[in-house]
């Protein structure tokens, strides 16, 4: 388990009335999108894009399997009156609420020469004693949207956050990072700058007993965010995953999510409503 020294980044800070769209808006995920006016069936008034958007949270929460899932998609599409615009799929359903189905690109690396193999073979054509010990599967991350969300979620709450920090007024008291000597130095060096700062980290763990396979995981989380939910699963930015039977090389892992990052700091906008994220170097 080990953690990287902090990375900054700078935000291009919401006119007044920029804030005021914001505020707005509900925070809770449901009521991020505009729904339309088709109605779920020609015998109610509850619309497509509402009641899919139920469904997919409860699905969610539930935390049942996509086999199940479909299940009760197909029992609800049996019990709706025909015609009706319920989505036949989930991937429909997904599309239909403009959620994106894939936070993630899958790729498999041979461990031997080190070069990236097609997803559906399971040894690598080019070594002779190849086999799937020897394949790690690597996961990156879409990490733009993924910061997009977080921030989006949390912009109002690292907003209070980051002003308590600015007025170095630790109410807690508990020598949270954010007023320690290395951040209140980079805060000094950028004090006319409005920027948020992530800690990385870099862990893994034997996904079960009966063989060596592993689970590595890249991510960070973000300082600005209060140090009680900075560490809770849904708010760490997760930049790769790599499950493999041994250590992978992190050079050849995290090459896409270290490029993803540096492009995210170098030129990375990110938009959401109309709240804009500029991040550099």
């Amino acid at each position: 388990n080990q953690s990287v020294p902090l990375a900054s980044f700078n935000i291009d800070t919401p006119n007044d009335e920029d804030d005021m769209i914001y505020n707005n808006v509900d925070e809770t995920e449901g009521n991020d999108l505009p729904y339309s006016t088709q109605l779920l069936h020609p015998y109610t008034s509850i619309y497509t894009d509402a009641f899919c958007q139920r469904i997919f949270y409860l699905f969610r929460e539930s935390k049942l399997s996509k086999r199940e899932h479909r299940k009760f998609l197909d029992l609800i599409n049996d019990a709706l009156p025909i015609p009706n615009n319920l989505a036949s799929n989930m991937n429909r359903l997904l599309s239909m609420i403009q959620m994106k189905v894939n936070l993630f690109r899958k790729r498999r690396i041979c461990l031997i020469c080190t070069y990236e193999i097609a997803n559906d073979v399971c040894f690598c054509p080019l070594c002779p004693k190849s086999n799937d010990t020897n394949i790690a599967i690597v996961y990156d991350s879409d990490i733009k949207s993924i910061v997009s969300l977080l921030l989006k979620k949390h912009y109002e709450k690292i907003r209070q956050y980051k002003k308590q920090i600015r007025a170095n007024h630790d109410e807690p008291n508990n020598d949270d990072i954010s007023f320690g000597y290395a951040y209140q130095k980079l805060l000094q060096k950028y004090s006319d700058e409005n920027f948020i700062t992530a800690l990385m980290h870099l862990d893994g763990i034997s996904l079960c007993k009966s063989n060596k396979l592993k689970m590595w995981l890249f991510s960070f989380s973000i300082v600005e965010i209060l140090g009680k939910m900075r560490y809770q699963r849904y708010n760490m930015a997760i930049v790769s995953i790599c499950i493999s039977s041994k250590e992978p090389v992190a050079s050849i892992w995290l090459q896409n999510g270290v490029a993803a990052l540096e492009e995210l700091k170098v030129s990375g906008i990110v938009n959401f409503l109309l709240i804009k994220i500029v991040v550099e170097l």
